[in-house]
């Protein structure tokens, strides 16, 4: 019996999220974010996948939450109170911070049954690179993907993708989550 193929998924390039800094604090407005990010890329907003959060520093950026939207579309689960929350706690130590977003959606289909063990998979990798990252590591998450067991997705040019030449948003992607 022929096996099927794996999923093919890809990548956003990082996408500048626009951030409020007042006195009390720096805070991601819901409606200017979501404005901003759906402007820079309406084809990936409205679909289902993973979101990786990332602040840039001297050494580049580094993630610090990583999500998926499996019910609801990305543009709107990534700026859910919740979210903004999360980041706003971030962004509290790191005062002139840019913060970014990237997106992980399928290529052709909106089947996302694969989209919680790719965000284990996401969360291992980014909390090697940040250990400070604001999700919880659960230690079975996404283990048999990121050590090479049988996976039935991939991310092109990020991972478990094969050989080839990868896109400035996979080089940028990878960097950010930590994947070598």
């Amino acid at each position: 019996m022929k096996t099927p193929s794996p999923r093919k998924y890809i990548v956003s390039e990082l996408i500048e999220v626009p951030i409020v800094r007042e006195i009390a604090g720096q805070y991601v407005h819901s409606t200017e974010a979501r404005d901003a990010v759906r402007e820079q890329h309406p084809d990936f907003t409205d679909k289902h996948g993973c979101y990786v959060f990332g602040i840039k520093t001297k050494t580049g950026v580094n993630p610090v939450y990583v999500g998926c939207a499996g019910k609801r579309p990305l543009g709107f689960e990534a700026f859910t109170s919740h979210k903004r929350a999360t980041l706003a706690e971030a962004l509290a130590y790191y005062p002139n911070a840019k913060l970014f977003i990237a997106f992980v959606v399928p290529e052709d289909d909106e089947d996302v049954s694969d989209i919680k063990e790719m965000e284990g998979v996401l969360i291992r990798y980014a909390s090697e690179k940040n250990p400070d990252i604001l999700n919880e590591v659960k230690p079975s998450a996404g283990r048999n993907a990121k050590e090479g067991g049988d996976c039935s997705w991939y991310i092109d040019g990020v991972f478990n993708g094969g050989r080839g030449r990868r896109s400035q948003a996979g080089k940028a992607f990878r960097a950010m989550v930590g994947i070598k």
